[in-house]
């Protein structure tokens, strides 16, 4: 289940847990090998001395993998002799693809937008990427569940790539890389860092139905508004209790129409 043609790091970190320097020293090579023997890479760590205090040391080395579906064979062989001493502690084994470094952005912005749905703009999507692959192949993606999900964006296979306006949601972006060859493979793939746009409705906002009063008399108006965290801005001001509840009470002297003003906390009017 490996990565065709992809370097990978293997380290260790390894302890000499002798108290005497008299002992035997440990002296260990790591080799990466094919299923059938031949060697990938390999290292040797060398006499690992004794110390006062315990003192771990990291071992390491890259490796890269063959073409098709590769299997490895990580083996340690211990070089010295047998005897008195040669004791090690071996410990945090670590093995990783390794690749380039992408971070991407959202040209003129941070990297988290609140918008509403009529403020859309085609913000611009860029991302720098360090040395790593031969032959890189790039896609911009998409998730609307938070990067539970994840969907490639059709033709968006550059460094650069445009977005265009979408219905309201939440909508999480980032670049991915992987070597030519290894495209389809989802596994393979480095992803930059997450850019997230919010796109939020209008409110939805009734002023109620007309009345007709009786010259002296006063009504409490009926507006209905759905939202997120809605203000309210009634005008004009005259002869209602207040501007600023969704429903005040009104006293005209006089015929009078009324405007109500919806706001979300986004701006979204």
């Amino acid at each position: 289940g490996l990565c065709p043609n992809t370097t990978y790091e293997f380290s260790s970190w390894i302890m000499n847990v002798l108290l005497s320097p008299a002992g035997i020293q440990p002296n260990i090579t790591f080799s990466i090998e094919t299923p059938s023997g031949m060697i990938l890479n390999q290292f040797n760590t060398g006499s690992i001395s004794v110390t006062t205090q315990p003192a771990w040391r990291q071992y390491g080395f890259f490796f890269t993998t063959t073409a098709g579906n590769p299997t490895i064979v990580l083996r340690m062989t211990n070089n010295a002799p047998g005897g008195i001493g040669n004791d090690l502690a071996l410990d945090d084994i670590t093995f990783r693809p390794c690749g380039p470094v992408l971070s991407s952005s959202i040209q003129g912005s941070n990297n988290n937008i609140d918008l509403c749905l009529k403020d859309q703009v085609g913000y611009i999507f860029n991302a720098v990427v360090s040395p790593g692959f031969l032959s890189p192949v790039f896609q911009w993606q998409e998730s609307t569940d938070s990067g539970r999900v994840w969907k490639d964006i059709p033709g968006a296979t550059a460094l650069i790539y445009q977005r265009q306006p979408t219905v309201p949601g939440n909508y999480w972006y980032r670049l991915t890389v992987a070597e030519d060859g290894n495209a389809g493979l989802s596994a393979c793939r480095i992803a930059s860092n997450i850019l997230v746009i919010n796109i939020h409705p209008k409110p939805v906002v009734n002023a109620g139905p007309d009345r007709l009063l009786v010259a002296g008399g006063h009504t409490t108006l009926a507006a209905t508004a759905t939202g997120e965290n809605i203000t309210f801005s009634w005008s004009p001001s005259d002869h209602l209790s207040s501007t600023t509840e969704i429903n005040p009470t009104a006293s005209p002297g006089s015929d009078i129409s009324y405007l109500l003003t919806a706001v979300s906390q986004y701006g979204c009017i």
